[in-house]
């Protein structure tokens, strides 16, 4: 686990001081982690706008209020006289369409598996917009059209898409229109006098016209989490920059070992270690100082839980990463049979994917208007003879590609090798190399 400490450029403490004497800017675009951003937004708006005010002269809106919703806040009258504060977050519209970053799915996936799937759906409608891809297209659009947008999908994204479907037609959820005009119009001519945007995206897009007016208007704040450099090639981890956050207020400190004990616990997100932070200072009560034993004492070890690096590279068929994934999970400390069953569990689905295409004419590499014209209703009158529920076309499709790397006899062997490994588990032979020798018989290149 690398270490964390909190980076942050500072324009926090001078926005503060700015608004407190009196010369607040009209806009303050915030990025970086979500949840340090978060606590910088509110801070700025909580100074912007009086307590007594904030109910009808503070706006908050997420990803779905297109930049179109956000110029109309902006030049509408606050209800009470005095400071409006519109808070955008996230503001997906001044997200680049591919990430610098890497995987644009990774903060989706996350949000999903943490079981904040309406958020998790917005910021899958707010991509879908920027890529000019319709509701629709959710369901039907094709790898290579995602692919085209910058919005490469991973095995086990199509999942989550159909999920977001679903949940966005039962609750009437709609793509945000993604026409920056209006904003950039009222932005480059300024807002209303006391009228203020706060606005906040994990990553901004360095191209975009509506951003560098943003920029110009007001102040760039950044927020946070990077690798704490430690001796030789292991980071140290340091929480001690968010702790000092965190803490201070309630008069307390974190000692440096259960600074480093916490991040190895917990990881590098922000709103984790935070919430942590509160539930150990409440635990040392009158004592000033956290120790590593109060850490030891009230958090758990999060290692072990999240199988998605796991069945990624399985179906990826990717030996190398999913190695990774295993030392990985055994580094966080899961038990080796634990490890196994998410392993066994994804190849049985594989293997029941593939036995089922089988007489189905399905091939590797066929487009999913293909799947979908010849392979999907043979699919669907299987699943209807089984008595098993009808599968989401583009669900489907995505089983069907995973599995369609291994041919049925690998599968088989494979399934076989995890009965064997969960025998010699279980009479105490070391896990490490019962699962590495899984990795290299099922992840390797057929």
């Amino acid at each position: 686990m690398k270490g964390v400490e909190l980076q942050d450029s500072g324009d926090l403490k001078q926005a503060l001081a700015e608004i407190g004497a009196g010369k607040a800017r009209q806009v303050y675009l915030i990025h970086g982690d979500e949840y340090l951003c978060r606590t910088a937004a509110q801070e700025i708006a909580e100074a912007l706008v009086p307590a007594g005010s904030r109910d009808l002269n503070l706006v908050a809106l997420d990803s779905a209020a297109g930049p179109r919703r956000v110029a109309e806040e902006l030049r509408t009258l606050p209800m009470f006289r005095g400071t409006k504060v519109v808070w955008v977050q996230p503001a997906e519209f001044l997200a680049p369409r591919k990430s610098a970053r890497g995987d644009p799915w990774a903060k989706v996936r996350e949000l999903w598996g943490a079981g904040r799937r309406r958020d998790a759906a917005r910021r899958v409608l707010a991509m879908a917009g920027r890529a000019g891809f319709s509701l629709e297209d959710l369901g039907h659009g094709s790898q290579e059209e995602w692919d085209r947008a910058g919005l490469p999908l991973k095995p086990g994204d199509g999942e989550i898409l159909a999920a977001v479907l679903e949940l966005a037609t039962a609750e009437s959820m709609t793509i945000p229109e993604n026409d920056t005009r209006a904003l950039e119009e009222l932005l480059a001519a300024g807002l209303p006098p006391g009228h203020h945007l706060v606005a906040v995206v994990e990553e901004i897009d360095p191209v975009s016209p509506v951003a560098k007016l943003c920029r110009e208007r007001g102040l760039e704040i950044g927020r946070s989490l990077q690798p704490a450099a430690g001796p030789g090639k292991r980071p140290e981890a340091d929480a001690a920059a968010l702790a000092r956050e965190v803490l201070a207020p309630r008069g307390k400190a974190l000692a440096p070992d259960a600074s480093r004990l916490l991040v190895s616990r917990v990881g590098g997100d922000a709103r984790a270690l935070a919430s942590e932070l509160e539930k150990l200072a409440s635990y040392v009560g009158t004592r000033e100082r956290i120790e590593a034993k109060d850490v030891l004492d009230v958090v758990p070890q999060s290692a072990g839980e999240d199988y998605f690096a796991l069945t990624n590279a399985l179906e990826a068929r990717d030996e190398r990463g999913l190695l990774v994934a295993i030392d990985g999970e055994l580094a966080f400390g899961a038990a080796p049979l634990k490890i196994l069953a998410g392993l066994a569990a994804s190849v049985r689905g594989l293997l029941s994917t593939r036995a089922q295409l089988a007489d189905q004419g399905a091939q590797r590499g066929m487009s999913f208007q293909e799947f979908e014209r010849r392979v999907l209703p043979r699919i669907a009158e299987a699943d209807r003879r089984a008595g098993r529920k009808a599968q989401h076309p583009f669900r489907a499709f995505k089983r069907a590609e995973a599995s369609l790397k291994y041919r049925r006899t690998e599968l088989a062997r494979a399934l076989l090798l995890c009965a064997e490994a969960d025998i010699g588990l279980k009479r105490g032979m070391d896990g490490r190399t019962w699962l590495v020798r899984l990795a290299a018989a099922i992840g390797g290149k057929g």
